[in-house]
């Protein structure tokens, strides 16, 4: 059993009805603004705790849910709401690889150790899939793979070193888009070709 303990009272709703960008990030408009009320801080002193947890974000949710299904008793402690720091403000992306690119994993770890890092992050996508079934989350969630795109030429040529490191080392495939073919993906002719990451891949 995981109980949330809320250390203050979240935004009420209609806060930043007047200003002209809003602060805080925009997915929180279409969920409930359920308030963490003192009373959730008195279930956890009324009960025992097996483990409590700082921090409601991803990291803090996770520990919480694996231990709870373990048996624990869990309290996730938040000074404000739950996924209130970087974890509900990134770009909600689920892409293979790393923030450090492929020629950087290898110059930086060796070939082995930078496949295993690569494998993981595929091997997160899989995890976030099935965590989304098991929990029957309603997040419009789709694998679509992603693409770049190339504003230079240079940035083009590069995409052909990537595309051959990332066959060579960490055996992933992706396909490279000409400039003359690129509407075919993206809509535009402005770039000068496309790298596409199709995604699944085994």
């Amino acid at each position: 059993m995981v109980w949330l303990c809320g250390l203050c009272v979240l935004r009420q709703s209609g806060q930043h009805d007047d200003a002209p960008v809003k602060d805080y990030p925009y997915w929180w408009d279409t969920t409930q603004n359920l308030e963490l009320r003192p009373q959730n801080s008195e279930l956890v002193r009324a009960r025992p705790i097996d483990v409590a947890i700082v921090g409601g974000g991803y990291t803090g949710l996770s520990a919480a849910r694996h231990l709870a299904r373990v048996g624990a008793t869990v309290a996730v402690i938040e000074r404000e709401r739950i996924g209130f720091g970087a974890s509900s403000r990134n770009g909600g992306q689920v892409l293979t690889g790393l923030k450090v690119g492929p020629a950087a994993l290898v110059a930086r770890y060796g070939e082995r150790r930078a496949r295993e890092l690569f494998d993981l992050s595929r091997d997160s996508i899989e995890r976030v899939e099935a965590l989304i079934a098991q929990e029957s989350i309603d997040c419009e969630y789709e694998r679509v793979g992603h693409l770049q795109a190339a504003w230079k030429r240079s940035h083009f040529e590069a995409f052909r070193r990537e595309r051959e490191l990332l066959s060579r080392v960490f055996h992933h495939r992706v396909e490279l888009v000409s400039r003359a073919d690129q509407r075919t993906e993206l809509g535009s002719g402005v770039y000068h070709g496309l790298l596409v990451d199709e995604l699944p891949q085994q």
